[in-house]
């Protein structure tokens, strides 16, 4: 039993600490911001959940194709640029930052996991 949780809650960590994320970075941002800018600032937490969620759902176990790596490699680079612009541009308190290193550590346990996915190991 406690294998199934543990796996569980490793399974959704990411997506729900970035779903989690990305809708505090919006409510905090204030409805006086442009709505682009609301959107984009908020955004690298949803992405890097949809991006998990997509690997989980849509990678079969049986997916060995390692000339995918650097696309996947180059992928992960979204979720990062929109971590700087949200770091730069978030037009809220910035106290909300105090996330982005859980979503960092989420990120790179996804590049991991990820790498180890699509490589086929």
């Amino acid at each position: 039993m406690w294998d199934a949780l543990s796996f569980a809650l490793t399974s959704l960590a990411v997506p729900l600490l970035g779903l989690a994320s990305g809708i505090i970075y919006f409510r905090e941002s204030g409805a006086t911001a442009p709505a682009f800018r609301r959107v984009a600032t908020s955004a690298y937490g949803p992405v890097i959940a949809l991006m998990y969620l997509g690997m989980a759902i849509f990678f079969p176990n049986d997916f060995r194709y390692q000339k995918y790596l650097q696309v996947f490699w180059y992928a992960l680079l979204i979720p990062v640029l929109l971590l700087a612009y949200s770091l730069m541009r978030y037009p809220g308190n910035k106290k909300v930052h105090v996330l982005a290193p859980f979503n960092i550590l989420g990120l790179v346990w996804f590049f991991i996991v990820g790498t180890l996915a699509v490589g086929g190991e």
